[in-house]
């Protein structure tokens, strides 16, 4: 609720997020009660089982000592004995508490043991493909090189988003993939990143890739090293004031090196400019951009775009977006159809 502050306030939300705050704080509510009386409950049979059994050799013994058979020696070595023995049999008592903390992490850790089989087995049920092996490019001596060959984008239960994609692409080329929303682009971007293993046939990339995804990925650092990010903090204070620059965001020049949480203080605009910031200084041979432009108006879109084609003259751009004015810059366009459209072709 506090990272959403502001599009709750938008929306006039507060009385319906009241609303479900104090029903999750009932919960919890019912739930300390809950504990609180199975303590009481421990606590109170304790203290009397405590209590109880210090009396009980007296009271065994204490007739004996009236009949002066046993003397108060023996009568207090009996209450000893009793005490030895107590201590033996009352270990579940005295544990108890642990008992139950014991079992409480156990249950836990058994859910969690459940939970991995589970996904195990779901993900074995989904039957998913296995890739084939990666293409070799010994052909090829230039780099920034991007080859997909009969390869099929699958969902993780199994099911094709997008079939049979055959692309060989060079720097510095700018292709575009193009396709309504949601029948895989994305996903498309991510098999070719390695984080999506669904997926059938074989691609092939050479050269140094760069991934600027929809949401960029800010550390809690300083401006330098959020810039450089992934790669070490780059030293040239001149080269990143004027990537800052060249991006729009010449106002934060002057703070390289403090330290703030750069999502709570950079628009979603601005935190997509920065994003392209990287890729002016780092030069890939292959950059990847998912909606890297979609928090952006189209005409300072535009001109991000040129500034990337200017500044990376040698590589090879491959990019998603919906804006008409990026796409006018794509000089190739691969247009990507789900799986029901090509059936209803063939037909």
């Amino acid at each position: 609720m506090r990272d959403h502050a502001e599009q709750i306030a938008f929306y006039n939300g507060g009385e319906a997020e009241t609303g479900r705050l104090k029903q999750r704080y009932l919960r919890i509510r019912d739930n300390w009660r809950r504990l609180t009386n199975c303590e009481f409950r421990q606590e109170t049979f304790w203290a009397t089982y405590v209590r109880i059994s210090i009396f009980i050799p007296i009271l065994a013994t204490l007739p004996m000592y009236l009949a002066k058979t046993m003397t108060f020696g023996d009568m207090l070595q009996t209450r000893t004995s009793f005490a030895r023995v107590q201590d033996s049999f009352g270990w579940f008592t005295d544990s108890y508490r642990r008992l139950i903390e014991w079992a409480a992490v156990v249950e836990r850790l058994s859910g969690f043991q459940t939970a991995l089989e589970q996904v195990e087995q779901e993900g074995r049920s989904a039957a998913r493909p296995t890739p084939a092996p990666a293409l070799t490019l010994n052909n090829h001596r230039q780099s920034g090189i991007l080859v997909l060959q009969n390869l099929t984008v699958h969902t993780q239960t199994g099911s094709p988003l997008l079939t049979d994609i055959n692309l060989e692409a060079h720097a510095p080329e700018w292709v575009l993939f193009e396709g309504r929303s949601g029948i895989g682009k994305s996903t498309l971007l991510r098999a070719l990143a390695g984080l999506w293993p669904y997926y059938q046939g074989s691609f092939a990339l050479d050269g140094n890739l760069l991934f600027l995804p929809q949401r960029p990925y800010l550390p809690a650092d300083t401006l330098r090293h959020t810039v450089s990010y992934p790669h070490p903090a780059c030293q040239d204070d001149r080269l990143i004031q004027t990537t800052l620059e060249q991006v729009g965001l010449g106002r934060l020049k002057d703070n390289l090196d403090k330290p703030y949480e750069w999502h709570g203080i950079l628009s979603g605009g601005e935190q997509q400019r920065l994003s392209l910031a990287r890729a002016l200084l780092h030069k890939p041979q292959i950059l990847f951009l998912d909606e890297a432009t979609n928090q952006l108006d189209g005409e300072s879109a535009l001109a991000l775009m040129q500034v990337l084609k200017q500044n990376l003259p040698d590589t090879l751009v491959i990019g998603i977006s919906h804006q008409p004015e990026i796409q006018t810059l794509f000089g190739r366009k691969v247009n990507l159809k789900p799986l029901d459209e090509l059936a209803n072709r063939s037909d």
